[in-house]
């Protein structure tokens, strides 16, 4: 005899998840990949993203991201007609110009919907940007391309910052 009563193994998981991802889609990833942390379930995250890209290497959310590489290798593997990857590294995996690789990212991740929220000078200026200011640019990346359209619009960008705050909960 059939029941009338909902099964458990049903949509409602499928909703929750829907429903988690609507609340903070970093909460999600770190969930899915069991990384512990929404850190470094973004990490890992980039990490897979920019996977064989010459002379980039994410280890951390500040130095790994000093010279515009990474930036432009993540968004490469979206919008690659946008970031000329093979005018930005040298065969050696350096960065031809620092501040290009910086400018063509911003540039292209603005063209794209993404919201600069780094700023020039600083990332140019050190060795080790703040990292919570480079993964909450990360994050809006993420939430960009990964989470889907119309969930994201329910996602309030103005929280990603308490998001990335959050993160080491």
């Amino acid at each position: 005899m059939a029941s009338s009563e909902p099964s458990s193994s049903g949509g409602s998981s499928a909703f929750s998840s829907v429903h988690h991802l609507c609340q903070d889609p970093l909460q999600e990833l770190a969930r899915r990949t069991q990384a512990g942390s929404k850190r470094n379930a973004l990490l890992l995250w980039c990490q897979s993203r920019v996977s064989g890209y010459r002379g980039v290497e994410v280890t951390n959310f500040s130095s790994s991201w000093n010279n515009g590489l990474a930036l432009c290798a993540l968004l490469h593997t979206y919008i690659p007609s946008e970031i000329p990857w093979n005018e930005l590294v040298t065969p050696n995996g350096l960065p031809v110009d620092k501040k290009r690789c910086f400018e063509v990212a911003f540039r292209a991740a603005e063209r794209d919907g993404i919201q600069t929220t780094l700023h020039l000078q600083d990332m140019l200026a050190t060795e080790r940007p703040d990292w919570n200011a480079v993964m909450s640019y990360v994050t809006s990346i993420y939430r960009r391309y990964e989470v889907p359209l119309g969930i994201a619009s329910h996602s309030s960008t103005t929280n990603m910052s308490s998001n990335v705050s959050g993160v080491l909960s």
